[in-house]
């Protein structure tokens, strides 16, 4: 995904985890403007939501919004797992609704694992093709174990490119934004 974004041209990332040098370092050789959403700041806000358009506000309070300037990659990293799955479809509607066409998403979903650690990680970019995760986790909680299935139901504004199984016993996921026009409810 990261090979992609740097042949092709300039790159828009928008990036779910709290900054950090290495994060941006990654992007340095790029002609790449990266956004950040510091989901873990947020999350607390999505889960007050009192109704589905307080969400969808408080969403697009959290999400950086350019038209000039669309997302075309985005690292969503862990952080949907601490969602519901209904919250997920909502967050990641609106998601799809700010990015270019085509736009290629990164998330870690819970799987095979029946606990993960009770607050999102923090991954930082050791290089393009290493990750590393702080903190180790000392507390867990139950585990989503998201299928692809059921992710494909959440998410059907998406296409799953590529799935990997992870040694964790999370799927890294890439998805392709298949559909950016609002979903009709009729």
């Amino acid at each position: 995904m990261i090979e992609r974004a740097a042949s092709g041209g300039r790159c828009v990332v928008l990036d779910f985890a709290p900054p950090s040098q290495a994060g941006i370092a990654l992007f340095n050789d790029m002609q790449c403007r990266v956004d950040i959403v510091n989901f873990p700041q947020a999350l607390a806000s999505l889960k007050q939501a009192s109704s589905a358009e307080d969400l969808i506000d408080r969403i697009g309070q959290a999400m950086p919004h350019d038209p000039a300037h669309r997302p075309n990659v985005v690292l969503c990293w862990d952080f949907l797992n601490y969602l519901p799955r209904n919250v997920i479809s909502v967050v990641m509607d609106q998601v799809a609704l700010l990015c270019a066409p085509e736009a290629q998403v990164h998330a870690l979903m819970a799987y095979t694992s029946t606990e993960m650690p009770a607050q999102p990680c923090r991954y930082t970019p050791a290089g393009r093709d290493a990750v590393q995760i702080r903190p180790k986790p000392e507390q867990m909680r139950e585990s989503p174990r998201m299928a692809p299935k059921e992710l494909e139901r959440c998410l059907p504004r998406y296409a799953i490119d590529r799935v990997m199984m992870l040694r964790n016993g999370f799927q890294e996921y890439i998805l392709r934004v298949a559909e950016r026009e609002p979903i009709s409810t009729s």
